[in-house]
């Protein structure tokens, strides 16, 4: 019974590990598109204000 309960354990361990790997990648990709271009070539990965530059770049652009 014992064994049951650790190899659960393991596995609930190994998707949360997977699950974070998977999902940093979207969030990070997710905060650049709030940030400005500067912001971006500094690497920081909050941005200090909350900017929709890019929205509208990408909107206006688009028919």
């Amino acid at each position: 019974m014992r064994m049951g309960l650790l190899s659960k354990i393991w596995i609930y361990f190994l998707l949360l590990v997977t699950s974070a790997f998977v999902f940093f990648p979207v969030l990070y990709a997710f905060l650049i598109s709030f940030m400005t271009g500067p912001e971006i070539i500094q690497g920081k990965f909050l941005p200090e204000s909350i900017s929709f530059e890019n929205y509208i770049k990408v909107f206006s652009r688009l028919p």
